[in-house]
């Protein structure tokens, strides 16, 4: 059965428990107000960013396990714990519409788990790596990519491995560079990999076996997030925003930007990224639209409907056309690590929990 009929099985069967989605209809408003909040456990920060699964449900991961929660109301639908005596991180999400895939890393391995989608039920697991020995703080940032039948994870020592989504099988693995891969994307039959460190790396590999297609090297030390496929080229956001040539690695476009590894969004033509302020760059040109007057400080971005969803130590809401804030509103228990939008809710996640927000009465729904 394909990827995409397992996820309408799926949430299929989670309606059976409460699931349904809303009637999203009306204009796009920006101004938001909390609708619910879910804390996680002391000890045990938020590590990656929610994972939007449908348009109903979203995956949750910190230290202490990983989670399916129901969109609208924040209610828990199911919890699988993953604590253990040596675990120190648990990594980033992907799903392939029928499983969750989340990690930790213990002393003496890298452990890769893959969760039923329904009712978190432990279809496999896999031991991979090394582990973290005795590096008290190891790279909190795993990257997790799916396509052509495989879930690639990054390790933090530069090690790339790709599993088979049925069985866990390990189907190939590579160390391509001495330091993290901070970020991971599958685009049209190839897979992207960027490496921070210096030099800064991006690597495309053949899916099937691992093999090296191109890497491209830049001589400065930098910082990255996950590439963002664009057409035939790929964007990553590093010392520079870069686009990348999909056939050859050659650099098509580059154009400063205003902070090291910011997170970006792209929406048809345009980039948009938050590092020390909010900008609004052409992907194929470089060309800047708008750099925004006020300090952004944010880690994630998300464009929904012409609006740029900006999560820092503020939810801001910022117009795509203009650079204009339209509304910011604080957020409590420390700075966001992640956003995602879902069920007409913005959904923000931070070492303390996840909170969610929906706009004011009298506004309508926000719609993807």
């Amino acid at each position: 059965m394909s990827s995409s009929s397992w996820l309408a099985a799926a949430l299929a069967a989670l309606t059976l428990f409460g699931l349904g989605g809303c009637d999203a209809r009306g204009p796009e408003v920006p101004f938001l107000e909390p609708a619910w909040s879910l804390a996680l456990p002391e000890g045990a920060p938020a590590l990656a960013r929610p994972l939007g699964i449908g348009d109903t449900a979203l995956a949750v991961v910190s230290v202490e396990g990983v989670s399916l929660v129901r969109a609208r109301d924040g209610v828990t639908l199911w919890h699988a714990s993953m604590a253990a005596p040596d675990a120190l991180v648990t990594a980033p999400l992907v799903s392939d519409g029928r499983t969750v895939l989340a990690t930790r890393v213990l002393h003496d391995a890298h452990e890769v788990r893959a969760y039923d989608l329904v009712d978190g039920r432990l279809r496999w697991s896999r031991r991979l790596g090394t582990g973290h020995g005795n590096r008290p703080t190891p790279a909190l940032r795993q990257s997790f990519a799916t396509g052509r039948g495989a879930y690639f994870v990054a390790d933090f020592d530069g090690s790339v491995f790709a599993l088979e989504t049925e069985t866990g099988t390990l189907r190939w693995q590579d160390r391509l560079a001495q330091y993290r891969a901070d970020g991971m994307a599958y685009h049209l039959g190839g897979l992207y990999v960027a490496f921070s460190g210096s030099p800064f790396l991006l690597s495309r590999l053949n899916p099937d076996t691992g093999a090296s297609v191109w890497r491209s090297a830049s001589p400065v030390a930098a910082t990255a997030r996950e590439p963002v496929p664009d057409g035939d080229g790929i964007l990553v956001a590093s010392d520079s925003l870069r686009r990348y040539d999909l056939q050859s690695g050659r650099i098509t476009m580059k154009a400063d930007i205003d902070g090291v590894g910011a997170s970006i969004a792209r929406d048809g033509d345009w980039v948009y990224g938050a590092g020390v302020r909010a900008w609004k760059r052409h992907s194929r040109t470089g060309r800047t639209a708008w750099v925004s007057t006020y300090a952004a400080g944010g880690v994630s971005d998300f464009v929904v409907r012409g609006r740029l969803y900006n999560a820092g130590s503020a939810l801001s809401v910022i117009d795509i056309y203009t650079g204009e804030r339209l509304a910011s509103t604080p957020l409590s228990g420390g700075a966001a690590t992640g956003l995602t939008v879902v069920d007409g809710l913005v959904v923000v996640q931070s070492t303390a929990g996840l909170t969610a927000f929906r706009p004011a009465e009298g506004y309508g729904p926000i719609r993807r």
